[in-house]
């Protein structure tokens, strides 16, 4: 089978020279590897990005789920005892939930702070995007040593 490119007898030499030869063997999967590769990213599709619907009298507007979590870090930054928080947004069955991982600086008492760490964040997000948050959950990473925090009494 030489597809008019090449002679038969010409590729039958470099087939033969190349069978059995770990270099051929090696050539061989790298090309099927970045073929793999190659033919992988053509099935993937695209993230639309993460979104919140929200109607009103006169058509719909969106609200990313980074926006959101910008707003998660602007609410709880100032809380003092608490820092070094990540976000999350969490969206099912048409409801949202805010994840909120942090640290605690020591001393300060975890279920207060919690607390007011839930109500300050969803009273924000609240009154700014105008969607109802089902539930603020507030896990504690670690308790940190600060020299500089009055603990909450």
């Amino acid at each position: 089978l030489s597809f008019s490119i090449y002679p038969q007898q010409e590729l039958e030499s470099i087939f033969s020279n190349i069978y059995g030869s770990w270099q051929g063997a090696a050539a061989g999967l790298i090309i099927v590897i970045i073929g793999l590769w190659a033919f992988s990213k053509t099935l993937k599709t695209k993230e639309s990005p993460r979104v919140i619907y929200k109607s009103t009298s006169l058509g719909q507007y969106m609200i990313s789920f980074a926006a959101l979590e910008s707003m998660v870090i602007k609410a709880a930054k100032n809380i003092e005892g608490f820092k070094d928080l990540q976000p999350g947004i969490i969206a099912r069955d048409n409801k949202l939930s805010v994840q909120i991982k942090g640290s605690i600086a020591e001393g300060y008492q975890i279920p207060d702070l919690c607390e007011k760490v839930q109500e300050e964040v969803k009273n924000y997000l609240e009154e700014m995007s105008g969607i109802t948050i089902e539930a603020v959950r507030v896990f504690v990473e670690n308790v940190a040593p600060d020299n500089t925090s009055r603990p909450v009494k």
